[in-house]
C-alpha cells in the first residue's frame, strides 16, 4: 500500500489493521471497501475465541491497541515498558480490566 493510501485511509478515521480489517480508533470495522474484499476471520469472529493476544511495540502502536482493546477484539497484551507507558498516556475510551484489582483507562 502507497503512502498517499496509508495518509488517506487515516484522514478517513483507520486506526489498525486487525487480522487483515482495518479499523477506526474505536474499535468498529471501517466501511472501507477494502474490507468488503476480504475472506477470513473477522475480528468479531476472533474476538469469540477465549484468549486472544496481542503483541505490539513501538510508538506507532499506540493507536491500533487502542483500537484493538476499545473493540474488545483481544483480551492478553503483551507490550515494552516504553509502549505501555504511551497508551496509558494516550488513554483508552473505555476502561480495560486487567485484573480484580487493576483497571486503566476509561
Amino acid at each position: 500500500m502507497s503512502e498517499a493510501d496509508r495518509k488517506k485511509l487515516v484522514e478517513e478515521g483507520v486506526r489498525a489493521e486487525l487480522i487483515g480489517h482495518l479499523i477506526d480508533g474505536h474499535g468498529n470495522l471501517s466501511d472501507n471497501d477494502f474490507n468488503s474484499r476480504l475472506v477470513g476471520l473477522s475480528p468479531h469472529e476472533a474476538a469469540k475465541i477465549p484468549t486472544t493476544i496481542g503483541v505490539a511495540s513501538g510508538p506507532e502502536k499506540v493507536r491500533p491497541v487502542c483500537a484493538a482493546l476499545n473493540g474488545g477484539f483481544i483480551n492478553s497484551l503483551v507490550l515494552d515498558e516504553h509502549t505501555v507507558e504511551a497508551v496509558l498516556e494516550y488513554g483508552l475510551e473505555e476502561a480495560v480490566v486487567v485484573d480484580e484489582e487493576t483497571t486503566i483507562g476509561g
